[in-house]
């Protein structure tokens, strides 16, 4: 966790890059709500925080006074809480999806080996890249994340995204897929011709088509390949990785198992 309020690490970005656009890359984050937030801290705080200008953006007085009183909160901050021995409950998060399938695999063991109390969050990679990159949540099991100087990441798999069906077809009447696949609007643009429906679960999607002769479904491979029924139609449209994301401020608490072994050991059981 952090200190600082959003709006504020935020501000800490914006002040690293000097570039509106790169912040929000590394944040994950529009660039109008970043510029919506740094207008409220200006607002709050009655004075200009920095200069808009074509060639860059150069922080004004205030603003520098202001990223001086983040960098020593954070500095405080980090050494009260150096002598912490345990980590209080550790936050994984992941897609629904990615959780059925390798949760199973890793609580058991990590219970078991580390004894820690674990809660799990649930989001898109997106929205799990997010919480990671904030400090909101510990880890993150995502699929392409964004590039992120703060983040480290692990490769846990590589996997591919193709349309499946029950049955070999010529030609699908009606094409399932998740609204919130990543990519997906250029994946449907060959099935101009079908009925296109939207389905915000996967296993469900897969289930649905199992049922109809005609249709196919747009569907990681991770999901399909547990549907033994299910056979690939398409080549592989869109390429995926799977990895472990962890903020490299974790790496500078006093805390052994969150620092080396747990996120190692995650990507092992992750990987069977």
């Amino acid at each position: 966790m952090s200190p600082l309020k959003p709006d504020f690490i935020y501000f800490k970005s914006i002040c690293e890059t000097l570039n509106f656009s790169r912040a929000a890359e590394k944040l994950g984050m529009q660039q109008a709500a970043l510029s919506k937030s740094v207008k409220k801290l200006e607002d709050q705080l009655g004075e200009i925080l920095i200069y808009r200008m074509k060639g860059g953006h150069q922080l004004t007085t205030a603003g520098k006074n202001l990223y001086a009183r983040i960098l020593a909160c954070e500095s405080a901050w980090e050494q009260g809480s150096s002598g912490l021995i345990l980590p209080g409950v550790v936050k994984l998060g992941c897609h629904p999806t990615i959780g059925r399938s390798l949760l199973p695999k890793i609580l058991p063991t990590i219970e078991k080996e580390f004894a820690l109390p674990i809660e799990i969050v649930f989001g898109t990679s997106y929205e799990i890249t997010q919480q990671v990159s904030r400090l909101q949540i510990d880890f993150g099991l995502v699929i392409n994340p964004i590039k992120n100087s703060d983040l480290i990441a692990f490769q846990v798999r590589d996997e591919f995204v193709a349309a499946w069906a029950s049955k070999v077809q010529p030609i699908y009447k009606v094409v399932y897929f998740n609204p919130e696949m990543i990519q997906i609007n250029q994946v449907l643009k060959r099935w101009s011709h079908a009925k296109m429906i939207a389905i915000r679960d996967y296993e469900t999607i897969a289930g649905v088509v199992l049922e109809s002769a005609d249709a196919c479904a747009i569907l990681p491979s991770s999901v399909a390949e547990t549907f033994t029924q299910l056979k690939p139609v398409s080549g592989k449209l869109l390429k995926s990785s799977l990895r472990l994301i962890y903020h490299k401020l974790k790496r500078k608490e006093n805390l052994a198992v969150l620092s080396q072994d747990l996120p190692k050991r995650l990507v092992e059981l992750s990987r069977r």
